[in-house]
């Protein structure tokens, strides 16, 4: 008898440690009211590149930490195609085997890959979020979220686009895109998000 109590004893022990080590961890939810409060997130989907005639996809990841970034664009296998990372004010390219280095991501990108990629204003585009100073034209849903915009960077010969949101879906307190368009006079960029990741 004594031996049965001790099997129960211990049975109910390990069902109760595997229970609480399902339960989420409070770090993994994030107490925030507006997207531009994170600094920690993580997005993952697919990208389409349509320049003239051309036309070219790829999975990306984007990890974000405060003012710092990963990207990477992969192929439907998962091979790796190009990776940006920007950390500590300088940009690190690996595209074609090659390793390249500059303080502008954006213009490292076009000068190696010929893709015009707007990275200063991407990581806050993602989020469906954009600083009102530097947009015009905003047009937005009857939740108030953005749904339109046209962006202008300040200086001289710069490419102007316009962003367009699709579908948002709600995660935690926010409604996040699903996915947006980024339009120039010569290209098109489609992103379609698959999963999001809150840090914080």
């Amino acid at each position: 008898m004594n031996q049965f109590k001790s099997t129960i004893l211990t049975i109910t022990l390990l069902f109760l440690i595997t229970a609480c080590t399902s339960l989420p961890k409070k770090s993994e939810i994030v107490n925030v009211s507006h997207v531009s409060e994170l600094s920690s997130w993580t997005a993952r989907g697919k990208m389409l590149f349509v320049s003239g005639k051309e036309k070219e996809s790829a999975y990306f990841y984007w990890q974000q930490n405060k003012n710092e970034f990963h990207f990477v664009l992969s192929t439907v296998l998962g091979i790796d195609v190009m990776t940006l990372k920007y950390e500590h004010g300088m940009a690190t390219l690996k595209v074609d085997g090659e390793q390249h280095t500059s303080p502008d991501p954006q213009t490292l990108v076009a000068r190696f890959t010929n893709k015009q990629i707007p990275f200063d204003k991407l990581h806050l585009w993602l989020l469906g979020h954009a600083n009102k100073q530097d947009i015009s034209s905003p047009t937005y849903n009857s939740k108030n979220e953005i749904q339109s915009f046209d962006y202008m960077p300040e200086g001289f010969n710069q490419t102007s686009w316009n962003v367009k949101y699709g579908p948002r879906k709600p995660l935690q307190q926010l409604n996040l895109p699903s996915a947006l368009t980024i339009k120039s006079s010569d290209s098109r960029i489609k992103l379609a998000i698959s999963h999001w990741q809150l840090q914080g």
